[in-house]
């Protein structure tokens, strides 16, 4: 995105950080705007931060909020305490729609966030008004080659975690997009302060052994009830996304009742860094329709 105009869209639409108790848990958030309520969740590993280039944009319609979720960012490290991540971080999220007063709202997640997203309209119905599911080969990805791509995350990330630097950061970032330069060092800098906090790296391990917990997760999977999502859905995805084939996506739309699909050419894992543009007036005009 051109720097100047996100330079307007900031001033249009000033940016702000706020801290919430959650059910307990001292949570991050990013939000700017007002109106309809747009909640952002990330991917694993990641944060809030990752949204920046398209909540100034977004914003312009609706009230957004973009969540650290439970054990990432800046907000509090938890157990699971023999959960599976997504029983407990849905539920964190919940909570924290119920601290900030939310009833209904629209929800979007990019790649595990789409699938807590999806998790999100299963647990509470009645509250999602739209959705949208951003690179989320968690999602549509049969359980064989789910496990394979979580074993591949795991490698790259923990790089990172285990010595947290600027260059192991941007190394686990352009592994997963199609242009290394889309990489934005304001996102680096972030991960790089969280990464750095004490109990983060376990609180990622933790994280990543539930997720590649088969039986665990089972009952959260989302491929296998694809027919009984009944939110207004939108996929938003990118032609080489190694971490789930455009292909999966493609069938997931044909079988989610009220789905439309926009794939992105020359992207990779994160359309909405990579094609910041496209990606909020794709996502604007889906929640606006």
């Amino acid at each position: 995105m051109d720097r100047q105009l996100q330079d307007q869209l900031l001033r249009d639409q000033p940016l702000r950080v706020g801290f919430v108790n959650a059910g307990g848990v001292n949570t991050r958030y990013l939000h700017a705007g007002s109106g309809p309520v747009l909640v952002l969740l990330h991917g694993v590993g990641m944060s809030a931060d990752t949204w920046f280039r398209n909540i100034p944009h977004l914003a312009r319609s609706h009230r957004v909020i973009a969540l650290d979720m439970l054990n990432h960012g800046f907000t509090d490290l938890a157990p699971y305490g023999g959960c599976a991540p997504q029983q407990k971080i849905t539920q964190h999220i919940l909570d924290c729609m119920d601290a900030l007063g939310v009833d209904r709202f629209s929800v979007a997640g990019s790649s595990f966030g789409g699938q807590l997203a999806a998790l999100v309209y299963f647990a509470a119905p009645p509250r999602i008004e739209n959705l949208v599911i951003i690179g989320s080969g968690t999602s549509f990805n049969p359980e064989a080659e789910f496990a394979a791509s979580l074993a591949r995350v795991l490698q790259t990330a923990l790089q990172a975690y285990d010595d947290p630097t600027w260059e192991s950061c941007r190394k686990r970032m352009e592994s997963v997009v199609h242009t290394p330069s889309s990489v934005p060092d304001e996102l680096l800098l972030s991960q790089l302060t969280s990464y750095a906090r004490p109990g983060m790296a376990e609180a990622y391990k933790a994280t990543l052994a539930g997720m590649m917990d088969l039986d665990l997760v089972r009952p959260f999977r989302l491929l296998e009830r694809l027919d009984q999502l009944r939110a207004r859905t939108l996929i938003v995805w990118g032609r080489q996304d190694i971490r789930g084939a455009v292909e999966r996506a493609i069938a997931a739309s044909r079988v989610i009742p009220d789905c439309a699909i926009e794939v992105f050419e020359e992207c990779g894992h994160f359309p909405h860094l990579e094609h910041p543009r496209r990606f909020n007036q794709v996502v604007a005009d889906f929640l606006n329709g």
